[in-house]
Parts: structure tokens; C-alpha cells; sequence
């Protein structure tokens, strides 16, 4: 092989490998742009707050108020479709919850969390949208990038109730039909005081 074969074969070898080169890079941001960018703007992401209030109506009923407040912390519209609040009895313990302490499976290893009692008055679900006859629908809550909404709940709890635990569940509609993924924030209450004291402040947590 002459001299100019030599340079030419190498002169195709090394655009080859340019080639090869400049695909790898370009596949490797189409995945970056994908992962990171498209897929950051296409799913949301939310921030939860909790914040509750309560005042004793009769001598045997309390009114509990749990207001939960949703920022969108992602770059994609939020549509909400599923909203779920529980209010579970802690204290005084629930003839259920002492025998589960009792049994010592109030808390196991696989759940981490306590499982207090959940009455059926005391465990609302919100839908979108929503129908209510003689009315128009009322549509889904669209929350804008940067935003926050917010929806409160009522309860009524017997004032023999001195603490609860409060759970908070929001679906992700973006990912609706993929095991039900969504977002939780919980906290703990105290109801021994007048309006709650520094129980009515609770801590922000950034939903999973």
C-alpha cells in the first residue's frame, strides 16, 4: 500500500471516529435535554403546607379546620383532580390503638407511621371536577408555575380529643393511573388548647 492509500485510510479513520464522537454527544443531550428539561417541565411538582385552627363549640364537639396549601414548585401547569384528608383520633387512645400498643403493632417495621384510628366522618375525599345538581361543574384547579392555591376542610371531633393526626393526600394527575402517585404531608395536632397554641404552626414539608 503506497504512501497516499496510508493518508487516505487514516483521513477516513479519523472522520469515523469524529463522527462516532459527535453522534455520542449529540445522543448524550438529547437524553440530558430529555431527562432534566422535558421531563422536568412536563411533570409537576409540589410543595405542601398544613395549617389547622380549632375552637370548642359545645361542651362535647370541637371544630377542627385543616387548610392545606399547595405551591407548584415545577415549570408545568398543575391540574389537581384528587384531594384526600384524614383526621385520626391519637389521644386519648382509641380502644383499637391500645390494643395495638398493647400487641405491639401499632408500629412495625414495614409501616412507619403510628396507625391511628380513622372515623368515616373524619376522612374527606375532594374530586374534580365536581357536580352538584342544579349547578355548573366546577372544573379542576389549574395551579400555575409559582403559584399556590389552597382548600380547607371542616371537622367535627369529639372535645374529648386531645390530639390528633392529620393526613394529607394530593394525586398527581400528571401521573394518573401510574399506581396513584401523588403527594403527602402529615402532621400532629394538639387540641388541649384554646385555639391550638404553636400547634396551629405547622412545619412545611416538600412532598416526595
Amino acid at each position: 500500500m503506497v504512501a497516499g492509500d496510508l493518508e487516505a485510510v487514516k483521513l477516513v479513520s479519523d472522520l469515523a471516529a469524529n463522527l462516532v464522537t459527535i453522534g455520542a454527544v449529540l445522543i448524550g443531550g438529547f437524553w440530558t435535554y430529555r431527562t432534566f428539561i422535558q421531563e422536568r417541565t412536563r411533570w409537576p411538582k409540589a410543595n405542601l403546607e398544613l395549617a389547622m385552627s380549632h375552637r370548642e363549640l359545645t361542651p362535647d364537639q370541637t371544630f377542627l379546620h385543616v387548610k392545606v396549601k399547595i405551591h407548584n414548585a415545577g415549570r408545568g401547569l398543575m391540574t389537581l383532580t384528587d384531594l384526600r384528608v384524614d383526621v385520626r383520633q391519637v389521644l386519648p387512645l382509641a380502644d383499637e390503638s391500645a390494643e395495638a400498643l398493647r400487641k405491639k403493632t401499632l408500629i412495625t417495621k414495614d409501616i412507619w407511621t403510628a396507625n391511628w384510628r380513622t372515623l368515616r366522618e373524619n376522612h374527606h375525599i375532594r374530586q374534580w371536577p365536581r357536580e352538584r345538581e342544579g349547578e355548573e361543574p366546577e372544573p379542576e384547579p389549574r395551579i400555575e408555575p409559582g403559584e399556590n392555591d389552597a382548600f380547607g376542610s371542616d371537622f367535627l371531633v369529639p372535645s374529648t380529643w386531645e390530639l390528633v393526626y392529620v393526613y394529607v393526600y394530593v394525586t398527581n394527575a400528571a401521573l394518573k393511573g401510574r399506581d396513584q402517585l401523588g403527594w403527602t404531608v402529615t402532621s400532629y395536632y394538639d387540641l388541649t388548647g384554646s385555639e391550638g397554641n404553636d400547634s396551629a404552626r405547622n412545619l412545611i414539608r416538600e412532598a416526595a
